[in-house]
């Protein structure tokens, strides 16, 4: 039999099998005093009041657990999710109250870079919300200020070499970054929503919330944490595509973990919009270019 938890931040967990529940206690992530019901629905009740746990192994006495994680994905296969037990502790910029702000914001930078598949696994599918776009906001406004200050600085050295009309286009430029840059809280916070909601719905085309408990918050957790993709930006000249191509798949991960998906309906609901979207623009201009070919032949 399968069972829903309640995990010591208050939130609904699972199904578990009863299998994996006698593990958590073992582990001392869970005890037999745990809120449950059976997956089919009915009355919260003490793991210890159902049969399966009657001889389930205690926990070692040990640090009061942290809130139990999100579940962690193992290798994936299109058409069925891939996911394992719980990975131990937490995300640490959930965790920053205890670890520190900085401390907890480069590790975080740190894991989702070089371990994005542990990251995900670690983060909550719910509640406090506000911190994964404040993650998202500092990252992302980091990136643009190190790249607008390379490009300031690579545009000096080329404006002595510039006719004089065009240094005016140079200081019009530094004007529109620093707008930019001041301006970019409103624009990150309306990119993101619009973003997610663009995504969640693709992913819910392709069957990717089929079996997910985060909904839309899961999605905008996803996007959030991808925004660390920002920090590419600071490449010379390939900079924008290097941040779209990490960006993208960091989501694809993300939405895997968040939604509890196989890796084929998380790209497809990931990757198809943003191909659409491609596909307009060069429309558009495949149209502009005939159009104003079709007015010079006139």
């Amino acid at each position: 039999m399968n069972y829903h938890i309640v995990g010591s931040d208050g939130n609904e967990y699972g199904p578990y099998s009863a299998e994996q529940l006698k593990g958590y206690v073992a582990e001392g992530r869970i005890s037999l005093t745990t809120q449950a019901r059976p997956a089919e629905g009915g009355d919260w009740k003490p793991l210890s009041s159902y049969p399966e746990f009657g001889g389930a192994p205690a926990a070692a006495p040990s640090a009061p657990a942290p809130a139990l994680p999100t579940p962690s994905y193992s290798a994936p296969s299109y058409g069925a999710p891939a996911y394992a037990a719980p990975s131990a502790g937490g995300f640490p910029w959930e965790l920053r109250q205890t670890l520190g702000f900085m401390p907890a914001l480069t590790e975080s930078v740190r894991m989702l870079a070089l371990s994005p598949k542990e990251a995900f696994s670690k983060i909550q599918e719910k509640g406090d919300f506000v911190s994964p776009m404040l993650f998202g906001l500092l990252v992302s406004w980091a990136g643009i200020l190190v790249s607008s200050i390379w490009q300031l600085l690579f545009g000096a050295s080329m404006q002595s070499l510039m006719p004089s009309g065009m240094r005016g286009q140079m200081a019009g430029s530094a004007v529109q970054t620093v707008a930019i840059l001041v301006l970019w809280p409103i624009i990150y916070v309306i990119a993101l929503f619009i973003g997610a909601g663009i995504n969640h719905l693709f992913l819910m085309l392709f069957g990717a919330l089929n079996t997910s408990t985060s909904g839309f918050e899961g999605t905008l957790r996803t996007n959030a944490y991808s925004m660390i993709a920002y920090l590419a930006s600071v490449i010379p000249v390939l900079g924008g595509l290097a941040t779209l191509i990490w960006a993208l798949i960091l989501m694809v991960i993300g939405a895997q973990a968040m939604h509890k998906c196989s890796q084929g309906r998380a790209i497809a609901g990931i990757v198809v919009p943003y191909a659409l979207c491609c596909v307009c623009m060069f429309a558009v201009m495949f149209l502009g270019v005939a159009a104003i070919m079709g007015a010079a032949g006139r």
